[in-house]
């Protein structure tokens, strides 16, 4: 099994990213999501370290990454795994929450890395799979992952454990808001120490605590946040490692590989609001070998096998 990936963006319902990707040797380094992340694992297995254990998805199974929940990523066997996944804003799942229950206030928390639920995990992946058909209907895929959303809400959310008490979670969040402000400047641990006004020791256990990763791994995330940003922007690469904080382009490359399993000229296909140019290809080749009548048969199979009627 090779590397290789597709990764793309479309803006049904907020900026939802999409990544169908085989990994043989990649190992992501321990990092963090903003977005809800979740997919199938569709061959191999993908081994992980979350929330304090050393998990294992195997071909079948559903993975989740709740947001700001840090975790590493590496192959669970010699062929390494490939995936299908979804990487959505909060805000989507929060809206979904709120359709089940309308008191609720903040996104329901799933602490499962891993789930073992064989209908689930075909849903995720036949949904996946009609995102890339570029005659997909925008209101079908919304329902569909509404659909999804909602189960996974009323079936494996789980209470959110409190890691601080207050007073050092202001702290904590000072710090972090100064990290998201100054990520294009050389921060020493001193500045964050005396911003907090607190011991730089105490500082770096309190963050670790909250976030899971010190302050030096979440500028790093920070950086490459904003690196995507500026690429998809079109900005050259030179450019973006300089305006984010990174020594040169080797800094910025060698810290995407190990965050993303990619390079950053490798990324830039993920700009458009569409699959990549292989899709693309692929569908050409499709409208020539198919009939106008048989595409739309092909294009309406997938809401049926959810249940959904025409």
């Amino acid at each position: 099994m090779n590397n290789n990936h597709n990764w793309w963006r479309v803006t049904d319902d907020g900026n939802t990213q999409l990544l169908c990707a085989k990994f043989r040797r990649v190992e992501f380094s321990r990092h963090a999501h903003e977005e809800f992340a979740f997919g199938v694992i569709e061959a191999g297995a993908l081994a992980f370290r979350y929330r304090g254990k050393d998990v294992v998805a195997p071909a079948g199974s559903v993975i989740l990454a709740f947001p700001g929940e840090p975790h590493t990523g590496m192959p669970g066997m010699p062929e390494g795994w490939s995936y299908r996944m979804f990487y959505i804003e909060k805000n989507v799942l929060l809206r979904v929450a709120q359709g089940l229950n309308r008191g609720c206030k903040k996104i329901p928390f799933i602490s499962a890395g891993v789930l073992h639920d064989p209908d689930l995990a075909s849903r995720i992946a036949q949904l996946h799979r009609y995102y890339e058909d570029p005659l997909s209907e925008m209101m079908t895929r919304e329902i569909l992952m509404g659909s999804i959303l909602e189960d996974l809400i009323t079936r494996y959310t789980t209470n959110h454990p409190e890691r601080l008490p207050s007073k050092e979670r202001v702290i904590v969040l000072r710090a972090m808001r100064y990290l998201e402000d100054s990520y294009d400047q050389s921060i020493r641990l001193s500045d964050l120490a005396a911003l907090t006004g607190v011991n730089p020791y105490r500082l770096v256990r309190c963050f670790t605590r909250e976030l899971g990763i010190p302050p030096h791994a979440y500028l790093v995330q920070v950086r490459l946040r904003r690196a995507m940003c500026m690429i998809r922007k079109g900005v050259s690469l030179a450019q973006v490692a300089v305006d984010t904080g990174f020594t040169d382009q080797s800094h910025l490359n060698r810290h995407f590989v190990r965050r993303f399993g990619l390079t950053p000229r490798a990324f830039l296909p993920a700009r458009a609001l569409h699959p990549s140019s292989e899709i693309q290809a692929r569908q050409r080749q499709f409208d020539l070998a198919e009939s106008p009548k048989k595409r739309a048969n092909e294009k309406r199979s997938l809401p049926k096998a959810f249940g959904f009627m025409e």
